[in-house]
């Protein structure tokens, strides 16, 4: 089918950190306001290393095919707490593709539902949302990480 997958070194993911601290540590040129402890509540307790994944379908794909393809693989989505860990480890990887976290939604008052997303803008790293309900591009990558045993 044409699916990719690539794994990151594990990133130490601190969460004790509150999502302002989270995204501080990115050092983002600038983020979406909506994305505050109010839409994107984090949660965990202490520091821990997380496996990462990147999927890649590489391929026009919906939220339901890229999640099918995560459960095939004994992944789930990751959520922004490890979202922002890989931000702030990797700063130069955003550059390259956008790095979605389907495993936290937002619902705008449009009714719309939104993950967060790292993204390249301008010449510029930043935090920002994306449509969880439209198809997502062929250079999209989505944050994985191993399901709980």
């Amino acid at each position: 089918m044409g699916s990719k997958e690539a794994e990151i070194t594990k990133v130490l993911v601190d969460y004790d950190m509150s999502l302002t601290e989270m995204i501080a540590a990115g050092r983002y040129f600038w983020r979406i306001y909506e994305i505050n402890a109010t839409n994107f509540p984090v949660s965990g307790e202490s520091q821990k290393e997380v496996k990462l994944k990147l999927i890649h379908l590489n391929r026009v794909a919906s939220t339901e095919e890229i999640l099918e393809e995560m459960d095939r693989r004994g992944l789930q989505p990751a959520k922004i707490e490890e979202l922002l860990g890989l931000g702030a480890k990797y700063p130069e990887l955003q550059k390259q593709f956008p790095i979605i976290a389907l495993g936290s939604v937002w619902r705008h008052p449009n009714g719309y539902l939104y993950a967060p997303c790292l993204n390249w803008l301008d010449r510029a790293r930043f935090l920002g949302l994306h449509c969880y309900d439209n198809l997502w591009e062929e250079y999209c990558r989505f944050l994985a990480v191993p399901k709980a045993a």
